[in-house]
């Protein structure tokens, strides 16, 4: 039967088959829109990943701490292709997402802290606003800071916003790794000042200026 000539009905459609790469591209799309109504640093990924890059800091296996509803994703796909990306998150829901709109990559639901990882699993570690005082206590975040030394990164990125996240615990990272680069990005709007700082750290004893191995 053909479509109804009044309605326009028709009882056998012809259905669009969408790929599942058309899927994800599209759940990309919708995220990195809500991400840009959402908040202004969220949308500054590409231009810190890309600033990492530039200057050598090369991450092939990569865990990000606290890694919220995966916003970090389109940007590192972008700049470091083929990367083996883990996230790890407390909140149950956000990893529930997040394994339905990026598959491919890996997902674990639980506290950074309590984690079974050990020494070499990861190039970098990142952490993207997790040091906020407002929510975490200073004795965890000086945990979470204990845990990622105890996993040897070759680098540490710590993203944060003055004006909501915080600074990390200070000196806690001073025995084993040494700050090695810094980037700062900075906006006027009409009612406020958005700042956020890149640290990258680096191991001591094998921490380059840049990722390319220079001093």
């Amino acid at each position: 039967m053909d479509s109804c000539p009044v309605c326009g009905y028709n009882p056998n459609p012809i259905l669009k088959v969408v790929s599942s790469e058309e899927l994800r591209q599209q759940r990309v799309k919708n995220l990195i829109m809500v991400h840009a109504q959402q908040s202004w640093w969220v949308s500054q990924t590409y231009e810190v990943c890309a600033w990492l890059r530039s200057n050598g800091f090369w991450a092939r296996k990569l865990l990000d701490v606290g890694c919220g509803d995966g916003r970090w994703i389109p940007a590192l796909e972008k700049h470091y292709p083929g990367i083996q990306y883990t996230g790890i998150d407390r909140l149950k829901e956000h990893i529930g997402q997040n394994q339905l709109n990026f598959p491919e990559h890996k997902w674990l639901w639980g506290d950074f802290t309590k984690s079974e990882f050990r020494p070499g699993d990861f190039d970098a570690l990142l952490f993207g606003g997790t040091f906020n005082p407002k929510i975490e206590p200073e004795q965890h975040q000086i945990d979470i800071i204990n845990k990622a030394i105890e996993l040897q990164p070759n680098f540490i990125f710590i993203l944060f916003d003055l004006a909501c996240s915080g600074r990390p615990p200070k000196n806690y990272l001073k025995d084993k790794y040494r700050r090695v680069r810094s980037y700062e990005i900075s906006r006027d709007s009409k009612n406020s000042h958005q700042y956020l700082k890149m640290w990258v750290y680096g191991r001591y004893m094998d921490a380059p200026v840049n990722g390319n191995g220079q001093h």
